[in-house]
């Protein structure tokens, strides 16, 4: 079987014989792309082939079922830590001195104790602009919102909100017909 470089933009006429060897290409010949997860309403982005079928996964494979709100987990791990949600069995609480907030995942409180009392601010780095965050997360969000190109469909459409750009993806053509023709989509993060 003849593989070659999924990348519209490649240069390259080289074929392969194993994904392996195409993945090896993409992270030699173009180290600033990233894998793109293609289902709609996702916006994740992965540095090998193997990271975003493992994602994917996650998309279609969710054996772990709770059994108060019939949410689906991939990993058992995973519900233990959601299902502390309904009962508060277990719950973590921050150490601060002056603060009572609980968690249900280590990883939940260590992003509460960095964001709210480490601290650092996160601000908007843009002239003019006085937004502000505890949440680094909250500050990207914003910056591709208020000062980005936001997000862009086939079709040409721009939206500035994620969920704005979702709603019009699940019903347009041009968006339905690039995602059918593309085995694996790529962001060009220097573009």
């Amino acid at each position: 079987m003849e593989l070659e470089c999924p990348l519209a933009a490649c240069k390259s006429r080289e074929t392969f014989t194993t994904r392996k060897q195409v993945e090896e290409h993409v992270a030699r010949r173009h180290p600033n792309f990233e894998w793109q997860c293609d289902i709609v309403g996702c916006t994740r982005t992965y540095a090998t082939r193997q990271g975003l079928l493992n994602h994917q996964r996650r998309h279609d494979e969710l054996p772990y079922e709770c059994q108060t709100c019939f949410k689906s987990f991939m990993k058992p791990g995973d519900l233990k830590v959601h299902e502390r949600t309904h009962t508060k069995a277990d719950y973590l609480q921050c150490d601060e001195p002056g603060c009572s907030r609980e968690y249900a995942s280590v990883r939940s409180l260590n992003k509460h104790k960095k964001a709210l009392h480490s601290g650092v601010k996160h601000t908007c780095p843009e002239e003019g602009c006085d937004f502000e965050s505890d949440y680094a997360d909250a500050l990207i969000t914003h910056e591709r919102s208020a000062h980005g190109d936001g997000y862009k469909c086939p079709c040409g459409q721009k939206y500035r909100w994620s969920a704005s750009f979702y709603k019009h993806a699940a019903t347009c053509d041009a968006y339905k017909q690039a995602k059918a023709r593309k085995v694996y989509t790529y962001k060009d993060i220097n573009a």
